[in-house]
C-alpha cells in the first residue's frame, strides 16, 4: 500500500505502538520503490520478488492498456520478470515509456504504484 506520509493532528500518535505501525507501513513502500529502482533493468530478478501472485496476474492483464501501437511502446522485458513489471507501473506513473529516455525514477513509480494497487484493489474484489 502506497502511503503518504503526512502526520496530521486527526492521526492518534500517542502510542508506540500506533508509531511502530505507521513507521513499519512506511518502510514496507519505501523498500517496495527501492527494489523496483535497483531492479529496473536486471531481467534475472522475479517479479515475485516484490509483486505477489495475484499482483502478477493483474499486470498481465492491464499491460496492454499501457501498452503503445508502435513496437517502441511495447513492454520489451520478459513477462514474469522484475522489469517487466516496473515498466508496467512506471507507464501507470506517467513515464513515456520509450527505452531512449531517461528511466523511470521514484516519483514515477510511486505514483504509478498508486494507480496500480487502486486498479489491482478493483481486480481483486470485482473482476476476479
Amino acid at each position: 500500500m502506497v502511503l503518504c506520509i503526512c502526520i496530521a493532528p486527526s492521526f492518534n500518535l500517542e502510542s508506540a505502538i500506533a508509531i511502530q505501525r505507521l513507521t513499519i507501513l512506511a518502510l514496507s513502500v519505501a523498500v517496495r520503490i527501492l527494489q523496483m529502482l535497483e531492479g529496473r533493468d536486471n531481467t534475472l530478478l522475479s517479479a515475485a520478488l516484490t509483486f505477489c501472485e495475484q499482483q502478477q496476474q493483474c499486470l498481465g492483464v492491464i499491460q496492454s492498456s499501457v501498452e503503445g501501437d508502435t513496437q517502441k511502446l511495447q513492454n520489451p522485458y520478459p513477462q514474469g520478470c522484475l522489469p517487466w513489471a516496473i515498466w508496467i507501473i512506471a507507464r501507470l506513473g506517467g513515464w513515456s515509456g520509450y527505452l531512449c529516455q531517461r528511466p523511470p525514477g521514484m516519483p514515477t513509480l510511486v505514483r504509478g504504484l498508486r494507480q496500480f494497487e487502486s486498479i489491482e484493489l478493483l481486480h481483486k474484489y470485482f473482476l476476479v
